[in-house]
């Protein structure tokens, strides 16, 4: 069953939605289905509602909503991925998986050797969006517009847990102090750096902070491994995976 999104916020059922803009070109001209179809509709609220196509239009699909149901499939803790800006197909792949492991923010951060400076903030909320519908996800995570370091760093001191991912630590594994994530930790926050990694001043900065630097393992990952290995040992930690 095809699953939309609609900016509508849905109330109660036996409903009539509008779905619209690219969602409705969609449903209509490639997926070309017809009244009478039944389809999944998120309005981001968590909930994901069954309904049938009653009428399409050039402008919009109108779906008759029949039930609703909260979704389990959201992490009840929510992981915000800060990563360090790259280039552009790893940014991407960084995004794409990290939305199907189910994290519900991901922050770009210019740092000091980052390779990539601007960011595509709307170019990457799209590929949020297609991953979100493409695992089943009833929220389609949000995509900030890229933060300087510092303000990064200000926005990690805010999550019940924070930890950032650097090679050069040796001592603390992320899996020892991810130990301390339960179910009273509402907020996770896990950073990566870019191709060029941190810089000693930006690991200071951290330690300052008192964000904590872990390893993930014996080994240099390239950014775009780091992120999905350290969201996964999170998700793993909160009894998402496996």
């Amino acid at each position: 069953m095809h699953r939309c999104f609609t900016d509508h916020f849905i109330i109660g059922t036996n409903k009539h939605v509008a779905i619209t803009g690219d969602e409705a070109k969609h449903i209509s001209r490639v997926l070309r289905l017809t009244p009478g179809a039944e389809v999944e509709v998120c309005d981001g609220s968590g909930i994901t509602y069954i309904g049938v196509i009653s009428a399409i239009t050039k402008t919009e699909v109108q779906v008759e909503i029949r039930e609703g149901k909260k979704d389990l499939s959201e992490p009840e803790t929510k992981v915000l991925l800060f990563a360090g800006l790259s280039k552009g197909a790893k940014m991407e792949l960084v995004i794409q998986k990290s939305v199907e492991l189910g994290v519900s923010e991901i922050i770009p951060v210019e740092t000091e050797f980052a390779v990539a400076k601007e960011g595509k903030t709307e170019r990457w909320q799209r590929i949020a969006f297609e991953a979100a519908k493409q695992c089943k996800r009833p929220k389609v995570p949000y995509i900030h517009e890229a933060l300087r370091f510092e303000d990064a760093v200000e926005m990690l001191t805010h999550c019940d847990l924070a930890l950032c991912a650097y090679e050069k630590e040796q001592k603390v594994s992320a899996a020892t102090i991810l130990q301390r994530l339960d179910s009273g930790c509402q907020t996770c926050g896990v950073f990566v750096g870019p191709e060029g990694g941190f810089s000693d001043k930006e690991i200071a900065c951290l330690t300052k902070k008192e964000i904590p630097t872990v390893s993930l393992g014996k080994r240099i990952l390239r950014t775009e491994t780091a992120a999905i290995v350290f969201v996964t040992l999170v998700m793993h930690q909160l009894g998402e995976l496996g």
